[in-house]
Formats: structure tokens, C-alpha cells, sequence
């Protein structure tokens, strides 16, 4: 208990607030995975994520989750619109023009 406080720079007068019955412990389930890339592409990577300040493994699983979530918003974005427009796109009522009212030339002219 002592380590811990040195560690965390707590003085003895602090050392009552730890509560030493309790731990709590955060487990996330992680699968590791390999992947091949050019030499080049790796490089960059690893740039990028040291200028993010994090390792070129949770620099890429960032990125992955932000694409699967970029994703899911599209998908998400598409139903809503869809479910929106079921019966076709409406014109205030209007009826909508026939094929050969579209193309007839001598309205394009």
C-alpha cells in the first residue's frame, strides 16, 4: 500500500484514502490480429501514430472504429431516408410527369 502511494505521489496524511477491500478490475475482450502492408505504408503509420502520441496498434484500431461507426451512420442515414420516401418522392401533391412528357423534344428546346 505504501508503493502505491509513493507511486501516486500521496503523502502518509493521504493514506487512509485508499480503500484497500475493493478492487475494481475493467477487462476488455481484445483480438489480436496480424496484418501485411508495404514497408512504406508502415512507416507513415508509425509517424502518424507518434504524433498522436499512441502505439501503431491503437492508432489503427482508432481508425477502424471510427470507419465501422462512419458506417453504421451511413446505414443508419439510408433506412431513415428510405423509410421516409417509401411510396416515392412526393412534389407537394403534384402529379408527377409521364416518360413521354419528359422527353419530348420540343419542351427541351
Amino acid at each position: 500500500m505504501l508503493a502505491a502511494t509513493m507511486i501516486h505521489g500521496w503523502g502518509k496524511s493521504n493514506l487512509s484514502l485508499l480503500d484497500t477491500k475493493t478492487v475494481f478490475s475493467y477487462y476488455l475482450a481484445v483480438k489480436n490480429i496480424t496484418i501485411t502492408m508495404p514497408d512504406a505504408l508502415a512507416l507513415r503509420v508509425r509517424v502518424l501514430a507518434a504524433e498522436a502520441d499512441t502505439s501503431m496498434s491503437q492508432y489503427l484500431c482508432q481508425l477502424a472504429a471510427r470507419q465501422a461507426d462512419a458506417t453504421d451512420d451511413y446505414e443508419r442515414a439510408k433506412l431513415r431516408y428510405l423509410s421516409r420516401t417509401r411510396g416515392g418522392l412526393r412534389l407537394s401533391g403534384q402529379a408527377l410527369p409521364s416518360r413521354d412528357e419528359l422527353y419530348e423534344r420540343h419542351a427541351l428546346r
